[in-house]
C-alpha cells in the first residue's frame, strides 16, 4: 500500500474512529493518525490497509479518510428489543478482523484504532493466530487497562502503543 519499510512484516490496521474522538480535537484526528500509522510503518512493518469503522451520524467523515487512502465501512445503527439503537461499529470491526486475519496468512501484525475493553477478546483471538498486536489510542485514559495488557512488545521490550494526543508521548 502506501507506507512501506523494507522487511517481512505485513500489517492491517483497523479503527474505531467514534473511539479515537476521546479527548482529542477532531480536525487534528486524521493527521494525528496518519501520523502514528507512519511511525507504525517504519517501526513495524508494511501497512497493507487501513480501514476505518464510521457509525452513521459521522460518515460525512468518510470523504476525508477516502482521500488519505483508507477504507472506510460505515455501521449502521441497529434496533434491539433490548435498547431502542445498538451501535455495531465494535461488532463489525471485531467479525471483520477475525475473518480477514485468517483470511491473509502472511499477516504479521494487527493495529486497533480504539482503547475499548469491548475488543479485549478479539486481541486474544489475534494472539492465538500468532499475530502481534499493536494500539493506537487517543490518550492513555481512553484506554482500557485490559488492553493494556494485551499489547506486544517490540524487540527493544518496548510496548506497540500509539498515542494521539499531542500532551502524552508514545
Amino acid at each position: 500500500m502506501f507506507r512501506k519499510r523494507r522487511g517481512t512484516n505485513r500489517v492491517l490496521a483497523l479503527i474505531d474512529f467514534e473511539n479515537l474522538l476521546t479527548n482529542i480535537d477532531i480536525s487534528a484526528l486524521i493527521v494525528r493518525l496518519d501520523a502514528a500509522l507512519d511511525q507504525i510503518a517504519q517501526e513495524v512493518g508494511e501497512i497493507i490497509n487501513v480501514i476505518v469503522f464510521i457509525p452513521p451520524h459521522l460518515g460525512f467523515w468518510a470523504k476525508e479518510f477516502d482521500q488519505h487512502g483508507f477504507f472506510t465501512i460505515l455501521c449502521p445503527k441497529i434496533k434491539t428489543k433490548e435498547i431502542e439503537e445498538k451501535d455495531t461499529v465494535d461488532e463489525t470491526l471485531i467479525k471483520m478482523g477475525e475473518s480477514l486475519t485468517s483470511q491473509i496468512p502472511s499477516l504479521t501484525h494487527i493495529v486497533l484504532g480504539g482503547g475499548d475493553s469491548d475488543y479485549a477478546l478479539f486481541l486474544k483471538e489475534v494472539r492465538r493466530k500468532s499475530k502481534k498486536r499493536v494500539i493506537i489510542a487517543s490518550n492513555l485514559g481512553s484506554l482500557s487497562s485490559q488492553l493494556i495488557k494485551l499489547i506486544d512488545k517490540n524487540p527493544d521490550g518496548k510496548r506497540m502503543l500509539y498515542l494521539l494526543s499531542a500532551t502524552e508521548g508514545n
